[in-house]
């Protein structure tokens, strides 16, 4: 029995039952069904074709629960921060891409990613790394203030998803300006949440209501994780 048909029965004359932590199975038409982690469809299922698509959540979790629905003889993985697609009969790796395709009937896969595109991409991790980091000592020293109508557009305004309303290019130009916007601090927070020491010391450093020196090492460790899985969530990457 292939997947789309073992999902079909799982959910019977239901249109979505949960399918473990935080994760749900659902039918988004007569002949498709996905399985969503969280908020997100990560995986797509029609009768033949499987497409995945973690829209940037690239994380330990989302990975098990695509592993767990894949057709047999496929695995993913990750090395130095870059998910491949494993073949096991070929013994071949695939560069992942959101939005790759198994087609269950014929075995091919389409939409792989490009090996020449890795290296891009492990050097722009790279530079989102510095950015963080140069952002959370920028911000501890007192260099950037409270969000405002000045801030980047592309970070202050947001959808009704709650996605930035300019796309994520302009992310790109703030790693290569160096430009540490305060909007983008709350938005990464909000969405990768940081502890109560490390939201004390932004409330210390925008409302100058106490000091917080002696937790400025937490706020740095945590804030940093926060913007960079943030901005490579936006980046897709």
């Amino acid at each position: 029995m292939n997947k789309f048909n073992e999902l079909d029965q799982f959910l019977s004359k239901k249109e979505d039952r949960p399918y473990g932590n935080n994760t749900r199975v659902h039918r988004t038409g007569k002949t498709q069904i996905a399985i969503k982690h969280f908020e997100t469809d990560i995986m797509l299922f029609t009768e033949n074709l499987i497409m995945i698509d973690c829209q940037g959540w690239r994380s330990y979790t989302t990975k098990e629960r695509i592993n767990n629905n894949l057709p047999k003889g496929y695995g993913l993985y990750q090395k130095h921060n870059q998910w491949y697609l494993w073949d096991r009969e070929k013994d071949e790796s695939l560069v992942y891409e959101d939005g790759i395709m198994i087609n269950t009937l014929t075995n091919e896969v389409t939409g792989i990613g490009k090996l020449s595109d890795v290296k891009k991409r492990q050097k722009l991790i790279r530079q989102i790394n510095k950015y963080a980091n140069d952002f959370v000592t920028e911000f501890v020293t007192g260099n950037i203030p409270e969000p405002s109508g000045g801030d980047c557009w592309g970070c202050l305004m947001k959808d009704e998803n709650g996605k930035t309303a300019l796309g994520s290019d302009h992310f790109l130009l703030h790693i290569e300006e160096k430009y540490y916007v305060p909007s983008l601090l709350m938005n990464a927070i909000d969405e990768f949440p940081v502890s109560h020491a490390a939201t004390w010391v932004i409330a210390e450093k925008w409302c100058n209501s106490q000091n917080a020196e002696f937790v400025y090492d937490i706020f740095k460790d945590q804030a940093k994780k926060s913007i960079v899985k943030y901005i490579k969530r936006q980046l897709k990457l």
